[in-house]
């Protein structure tokens, strides 16, 4: 999930006119990580189907569960609207089957993993979409498989450490347009969950089949879960949602909010990437993913966008200053919001999702 440069500028909107809270990060809260290692790979075409399934025996076994009732409010959405008229001029432009959990089985011998977390996105001239552990890269035109399905290891053979032999889950796939490059990333982790990384990988060119400039991005003993992405026209914004080691166990710490220096990793330079932690209160935090080819963001801080209750949003502003991190701002407002029920409501136990008759 995106936010989109009109959905920004409704919440900018909003901000202006809601009553709003201020929540400042303070300077104590600025972090400065440096990458691990970083590498220039082989063109991705060449790797496909070198790295061993490994660690597939972390996966989740599917278990199927009741479908609860909707969630519903008393409340009317006094901003909810309702189509006038039909769709006009929409038409699909072509069709095509795209992964399945079947690839991942064919791939790790049987196994699928909960939740499959699936994603893609659309570049120049190829579609790249992710289920997991697997990707594929398809010809966006006549919807041709061009490379996979393969597992993501595979982007990172030959790189060494857990991200070329952890299928550590929660892939991204981003296309920076602005630059005409991939950004491809996923979760790696040893099993006592004591060293976390968050792989990124930033393709030389256009060609999702072509190389990659690869990085390890280290998070020690902090578990980095959830990440998310966004392209801005400054750099590259990330976030994730942290979790400390506590008694053999973990405690939520907060959502961290990062820049990545996209200058440097579309070059293959060494990353510094400046990020704020934010206290326990502010989870999963969205950032900003900038749409089409205008250039009037250029600028304009990073916006990052959570869920605060059931009737207002946090909504941040990241300025990042690379040459001197400690120029670096993250602050925020509590944007008040039409209230609203969170459909899924963080549950644990059951699908949340009401599916038709006969459901599972």
């Amino acid at each position: 999930m995106y936010i989109s440069r009109k959905a920004l500028a409704l919440l900018a909107c909003s901000a202006l006119m809601a009553t709003v809270v201020s929540l400042p990060a303070a300077a104590s809260n600025l972090v400065v990580i440096q990458s691990a290692k970083n590498d220039v790979s082989p063109p991705l075409s060449t790797l496909v189907g070198s790295s061993d399934p490994g660690t597939a025996s972390q996966a989740q076994a599917p278990v199927t569960r009741p479908t609860g009732p909707a969630l519903k409010t008393s409340q009317s959405d006094p901003v909810a609207q309702v189509p006038a008229a039909s769709l006009t001029g929409v038409s699909t432009v072509i069709n095509f089957q795209g992964q399945s959990a079947n690839d991942n089985r064919a791939l790790l011998g049987g196994i699928a993993y909960v939740p499959p977390d699936t994603n893609g996105a659309v570049g120049g001239s190829q579609f790249v979409q992710m289920v997991n552990v697997t990707f594929t890269v398809y010809n966006k035109t006549t919807g041709a498989i061009e490379l996979g399905p393969a597992l993501l290891t595979d982007l990172w053979s030959g790189f060494g450490g857990l991200c070329e032999t952890v299928q550590g889950g929660d892939p991204i796939v981003l296309y920076d347009h602005l630059a005409n490059r991939w950004i491809l990333t996923q979760l790696a982790y040893n099993n006592s969950l004591t060293d976390n990384y968050q792989c990124i990988a930033v393709s030389t060119t256009s060609d999702a089949t072509g190389r990659y400039y690869r990085y390890a991005i280290p998070f020690g003993s902090k578990l980095n879960d959830y990440p998310k992405f966004g392209v801005w026209p400054d750099a590259y914004y990330y976030s994730a949602n942290i979790f400390l080691p506590k008694g053999g166990s973990f405690s939520f710490a907060g959502a961290l909010a990062c820049a990545l220096n996209s200058s440097a990793m579309q070059k293959g330079k060494p990353l510094s990437t400046v990020c704020f932690q934010n206290p326990s209160s502010v989870a999963s935090l969205l950032p900003g993913d900038l749409d089409g080819s205008s250039t009037a963001f250029k600028g304009e801080p990073e916006f990052f966008a959570s869920i605060a209750d059931t009737s207002h949003l946090n909504l941040f502003r990241f300025h990042v200053d690379f040459k001197t991190p400690s120029n670096s701002t993250f602050a925020g407002t509590q944007v008040a919001v039409a209230p609203f029920s969170e459909i899924c409501a963080r549950a644990t136990d059951l699908a949340c999702i009401p599916e038709p008759s006969p459901g599972e």
